[in-house]
């Protein structure tokens, strides 16, 4: 277990300097392999083991996953690293009790920052299960962004006001979208490269194997993503 610790009696207001990778992505080296997928989910990884577990687990060996879970509540601001297997990380923000919302989401993006500068994650997917995330790492220049909609959050009891918003947003930035059905419910005006959907049965997980031909799925000249997503 790792903890990324603000300075000790920093204040919560105290400001950041910017994230070293928020530059437009141009500048990064398309030659670069991308070695990490960031994942930003409101499910608890330790809590079912269900879809996103399914899936990063199978992209381990590819890619290492930073898997950042939505914050608890502590006396003091830091951030827990912990490595639930081989290339899996899982990210838990802790913030103080009482913030506002602001504050809230400015000390996340700080320490979203912090996990990028200290482990220098310059090449990476920005893998999103809840659109609520960009709210705090908007501001971050990812090689693809991928939205995994395996459920439709809006329609939630207690859902955030500003879900429709962000994920409007966030169909607007992604590269790709997955989507929990055939039917996409989403609205026909956004501009998605890539729209696919799967269901929530594992048979194609279990009759494709991790390195198979049959097992990619080429979205574009430079980028193939396992098909053991795509389920159509």
């Amino acid at each position: 277990m790792v903890n990324l610790s603000t300075q000790p009696n920093a204040s919560p207001s105290q400001p950041k300097a910017p994230v070293k990778n928020a530059v437009p992505s141009d500048s990064l080296s398309r030659s670069q392999p991308v070695k990490d997928l960031l994942c930003f989910s409101h499910l608890r990884w330790n809590f079912v083991y269900q879809r996103p577990q399914h899936l990063l687990s199978r992209a381990s060996p590819q890619w290492r996953i930073w898997y950042i879970e939505e914050p608890q509540e502590d006396p003091s601001l830091w951030m827990e690293v912990r490595p639930v297997r081989d290339q899996i990380r899982v990210v838990v923000p802790y913030l103080p009790a009482g913030i506002d919302p602001q504050t809230a989401l400015r000390l996340q993006r700080q320490l979203v920052n912090q996990l990028i500068e200290r482990e220098s994650l310059t090449n990476f997917i920005a893998w999103y299960y809840t659109p609520m995330a960009l709210l705090f790492s908007d501001h971050l220049q990812p090689r693809l962004t991928v939205y995994d909609c395996m459920d439709e959050l809006s329609a939630f009891a207690g859902a955030s006001p500003l879900l429709l918003e962000q994920e409007e947003k966030l169909l607007r930035q992604a590269d790709v979208v997955y989507t929990g059905g055939i039917v996409c419910t989403k609205p026909s005006n956004t501009a998605i490269r890539a729209c696919l959907p799967f269901r929530a049965a594992l048979t194609w997980l279990i009759l494709c194997p991790v390195g198979s031909e049959n097992g990619l799925l080429k979205i574009s000249s430079r980028w193939v993503v396992p098909a053991l997503v795509f389920v159509a």
